[in-house]
């Protein structure tokens, strides 16, 4: 985790220089509780980034703090299943 926070400026800017990939995706966001931004702000990040990119992709707002993967790991499985199998209809 430190290394994560040590690097995050980095790492966004790769990102950022590489945009974003013109594939299908599934994002899951937080409501912003716990990641040091003000909520409102933190979820138009996560709208921003998504409506920069064309179709096919899902952003799911979970009602929890930013560790959402101990948080909603169920919902968060049954959700990418359900989009996996959209994708191969």
């Amino acid at each position: 985790m430190v290394n994560e926070v040590k690097y995050i400026k980095a790492n966004a800017e790769k990102v950022g220089a590489a945009g974003i990939p013109n594939v299908p995706m599934l994002l899951f966001t937080s409501n912003g509780q716990g990641t040091g931004w003000n909520e409102d702000a933190w979820n138009e990040f996560q709208k921003e980034f998504i409506s920069s990119h064309k179709d096919g992709t899902t952003l799911i707002t979970l009602d929890c703090s930013h560790y959402i993967h101990d948080i909603e790991f169920k919902r968060i499985a049954d959700e990418s299943e359900k989009y996996i199998e959209s994708l191969n209809r």
